[in-house]
């Protein structure tokens, strides 16, 4: 008894550095950032000659998201555009976004755009003009690709209806929530402004980087804890161990998504995810046997994700089979990933 605490022990002391360093990510700033009037002077100095210019001016990585300070030049909408360029093939394939509609309504508002993720606010430093916002925009196009000078991330833009119409001048401050419709109406001579932009999903954390992180580092991790302290015998094969994981960090990963699309906030999501998790928690096995509850509730235990997880993984490890045996279990696993993300797609919706 005493070999196993000191085991414990040391193996905690071990962990949970380990387990500290892994949740913080990439280490936050503990200073403070400037950014000089010259600077950003500068970098408007360089968009003057042209008609639409957008340009980072900082970009500070906070750890759990960047936020980047840029510069914004429009020159004036009276003026005549110059010819799109030839070769318009990529937006020709761009996806459509906002209200499908057979034909635009008259009335409407051209030049409008929404961004999937990024909340921008606007600071006027110089010229004005007429900023429209809010509405909806009809048959739309979808742009996934960064404009040059600074990243907007996936954007929708097309004709902008039942639109909000406020002249600015400078001094204004513009805040702009993901989805919300907004552009420019009219500029007389030309507008500068800072955009305080936090691109929180810019840059997102990829799946298949916190599932590799899983399997390649905590995951042995656990498995020698688990050998080492508690005598758990690994009798088969690791690499089938660390498919159903995969497979099960998938799977959980699609129910993640079809909770997401449901919920309105993150107070709707936790209670959500608590609905749905704490039945699993309770049944699947996970504190105690699921053979302690009702015959006749057996047949819908064996068929939740958690549970298909838990006896493909159990099996293999203390029983030594191969994948044939776990078939059925890697299956139900398999049904509810394809089955949640295939809903959670078809209904998730950013706005």
């Amino acid at each position: 008894m005493e070999n196993t605490v000191v085991k414990i022990l040391v193996v905690a002391s071990v962990l949970s550095p380990l387990a500290a360093f892994a949740q913080a990510g990439k280490t936050a700033p503990t200073t403070a950032t400037y950014i000089m009037k010259e600077d950003i002077d500068k970098v408007g100095a360089t968009e003057q000659s042209q008609r639409t210019r957008d340009e980072n001016v900082k970009v500070i990585d906070l750890g759990y998201e960047n936020f980047a300070v840029g510069i914004v030049h429009r020159a004036s909408t009276r003026t005549p555009a110059p010819p799109a360029p030839a070769g318009g093939g990529a937006a020709a394939q761009a996806q459509p976004c906002g209200r499908a509609m057979a034909a635009l309504p008259a009335g409407g508002t051209p030049g409008g755009i929404t961004h999937d993720f990024q909340t921008e606010g606007y600071i006027i430093t110089s010229g004005g003009g007429t900023m429209f916002t809010d509405g909806y925009i009809v048959n739309g196009r979808h742009n996934a690709q960064d404009s040059q000078g600074g990243p907007n991330g996936p954007t929708c833009g097309g004709m902008a209806y039942a639109v909000k119409k406020v002249v600015v001048k400078v001094g204004d401050v513009v805040i702009v929530p993901p989805g919300v419709v907004h552009g420019w109406a009219d500029i007389p001579d030309h507008v500068d402004y800072l955009a305080l932009v936090d691109p929180i999903s810019l840059e997102p954390v990829r799946r298949v980087d916190r599932s590799g992180a899983f399997l390649l580092g905590e995951l042995p991790i656990l498995l020698c804890f688990a050998n080492w302290v508690f005598h758990v015998p690994i009798r088969g094969s690791v690499a089938l161990i660390t498919g159903l994981c995969a497979l099960g960090s998938l799977m959980f990963a699609g129910i993640g998504l079809l909770i997401g699309s449901r919920a309105q906030n993150t107070h709707t999501v936790a209670g959500l995810v608590n609905a749905v998790t704490l039945p699993m928690l309770v049944t699947s096995g996970v504190f105690f046997s699921a053979a302690r509850f009702p015959d006749v509730i057996q047949p819908l235990i064996k068929l939740l994700p958690l549970t298909a997880l838990i006896e493909a993984i159990r099996t293999v490890m203390l029983d030594g089979v191969g994948l044939a045996a776990v078939a059925t279990q890697i299956g139900i696993m398999l049904a509810w990933g394809l089955i949640s993300f295939v809903i959670a797609l078809r209904i998730f919706r950013w706005q």
